[in-house]
């Protein structure tokens, strides 16, 4: 099954891009950031009112609903407010995904600095924390507790993989200050707990080529691992977003090897709706 998420298109409110994609045709729509805070109950009461007028299916993913108080989410913090904000963000997605009807909820593995909200997507200046290891393993317990609550609610939760482009290893270097950013990454994370991956392929597309590993083993490899994934192109330098023209593209290349109906695949484009949908008809025709 294909989505195409909010994000993709820009209105100040939620309501207004789902309504916006569904006119255009799209049904499976997935809800993340980009829109104005709105009441969270009222906005809850009409994505319901809207999925049923549109026979829509939801997913929630990572900064849905936009809060009240503008933060940079992080589950691996050292800051205690962005530590317990982000978790009462976690835990209020868990019981909107339950509202929705949506058994998924992603979000990003924990990095290792505190970000400036203005900085995302782009080069971060942040100072790193000085002891990685330990916000990992701070990450870790925040999420086996998260997990719990999930699980009594019917939601699986999923980690997305981060992206570390050329741009900030040329100021951070290695050990990069970021979780889950290869298949070496995942395979360590796994080996402490278990969890679900949700895989942005377009985020491994630029890691890979950051950190000299090849694309096509990496790809290869994880999506085996996964049934959740998140699509768009780049040229491997940076997160771009891009739409597909063709089916050539090598971050396409890893759909070959399985089935797509036993997935969930997200877009992530941000160009016009003409282009998402060309983008969509080409990775529906693939598999």
């Amino acid at each position: 099954m294909i989505f195409v998420s909010s994000s993709c298109v820009k209105n100040s409110t939620i309501e207004e891009s789902v309504s916006e994609l569904s006119s255009f045709g799209f049904k499976n729509i997935e809800l993340s950031g980009g829109t104005q805070y709105r009441d969270h109950k009222q906005l809850i009461k009409n994505l319901i009112l809207l999925k049923k007028e549109g026979d829509l299916n939801y997913i929630i993913h990572n900064y849905f609903p936009p809060p009240k108080k503008a933060f940079v989410l992080n589950l691996a913090s050292n800051d205690s407010e962005v530590s317990k904000l982000t978790i009462e963000h976690i835990l209020n997605c868990i019981d909107y995904s339950n509202q929705l009807e949506s058994s998924k909820l992603g979000f990003h593995a924990g990095f290792f600095f505190n970000l400036d909200l203005k900085e995302i997507g782009k080069k971060i200046t942040a100072t790193t924390y000085s002891n990685f290891e330990k916000a990992k393993d701070v990450f870790i317990e925040r999420y086996l507790r998260i997990k719990e609550v999930a699980k009594k609610k019917g939601v699986n939760l999923y980690l997305e993989n981060n992206v570390y482009s050329d741009t900030n290893s040329s100021r951070y270097g290695l050990p990069a200050p970021a979780m889950l950013l290869s298949k070496e990454d995942y395979h360590s994370l796994r080996n402490e707990i278990e969890f679900n991956l949700l895989l942005d392929l377009a985020h491994l597309n630029v890691s890979s080529k950051t950190l000299n590993l090849d694309f096509k083993n990496q790809s290869l490899s994880l999506i085996k691992e996964t049934d959740y994934i998140h699509l768009s192109n780049n040229n491997g330098l940076e997160d771009q977003n891009k739409a597909f023209t063709d089916s050539n593209s090598s971050i396409l290349e890893p759909l070959r090897t399985i089935i797509l109906k036993d997935k969930t695949i997200t877009l992530e484009i941000y160009e016009d709706l003409h282009a998402i949908k060309k983008s969509f008809e080409i990775v529906d025709s693939i598999s």
